[in-house]
């Protein structure tokens, strides 16, 4: 407290003057406040600092204490001004400012970010985050370019958590086939908090391949899960009728599309 009154009196003091104070002054300043945990001080002194001692460092601090605040949004502006700076340099930073912005609905600005960060080798080429990247691009709608991420994370993973949201993707994109495949390999993985997800993908792939009767064994083990019920039911009855119509239509001579699955 001594040490707090002595500080202020001397930045007070030069301010009077007309004085700018000392940099090791607002620096003593900030110490003290922050121990005492008045941020909104502490940010108040950041802010002289970076208008008076600019650097990057003052700007890493501010980020810091508006996350200690819990101010998402404060946070969010000063790690972005250091990254269209140039100046994020640490894994950590990148990944805070991705989540920072799946957190404000904006995905598309996410995902860049950590293109970025993983581009200059910052971020590492993990399972997670190359997950977190086309989950990104996910919901950015950007399908496409989720595939490439996805793709890298499934191969990456010791489980089959990536490799059923890389057959969704495949469905999004009309690749029915490749779907089947990584749903069939996400079930062989195993570790699925609710394979019922991925037996839906895979039935829904298969009906856009005219494999109904094998789309319905799908639907039909979808259905024994509690989420998945009512629309697995649906499913079953669709399904049912349409492979029945087919084959009926084959039997009268009709030519119809034969299931492609190899």
């Amino acid at each position: 407290k001594e040490s707090l009154i002595l500080v202020d009196e001397a930045v007070d003091g030069a301010k009077e003057k007309g004085d700018l104070p000392k940099e090791g002054w607002w620096l003593l300043q900030r110490v003290i406040y922050f121990e005492n945990r008045n941020y909104e001080k502490v940010v108040s002194i950041l802010k002289q600092l970076i208008a008076h001692y600019p650097k990057h460092t003052y700007w890493h601090q501010l980020g810091g204490v508006y996350g200690q605040m819990e101010n998402s949004k404060q946070r969010l502006a000063s790690l972005d001004i250091l990254q269209l700076d140039d100046a994020l340099i640490k894994s950590r930073d990148y990944l805070s400012l991705a989540y920072l912005y799946l957190g404000a609905d904006v995905p598309f600005r996410a995902a860049q970010i950590l293109e970025q960060g993983l581009k200059k080798s910052v971020i590492d080429s993990s399972a997670k985050n190359l997950e977190l990247l086309g989950g990104a691009w996910q919901q950015a709608k950007e399908t496409q370019k989720a595939l490439a991420p996805l793709k890298q994370a499934a191969k990456l993973s010791d489980t089959g958590v990536i490799w059923s949201r890389l057959a969704m993707v495949y469905l999004d994109l009309d690749e029915n086939h490749n779907a089947v495949s990584a749903a069939k390999k996400s079930l062989q993985k195993g570790g699925l908090k609710d394979p019922s997800y991925t037996h839906m993908t895979m039935g829904n792939a298969m009906v856009n391949l005219h494999c109904y009767r094998q789309a319905l064994e799908e639907f039909n083990e979808a259905g024994r899960y509690k989420k998945s019920k009512a629309p697995a039911k649906q499913w079953v009855a669709y399904v049912t009728s349409e492979a029945a119509r087919r084959e009926g239509l084959v039997e009268g001579g009709a030519k119809v599309s034969e299931c492609q699955l190899p």
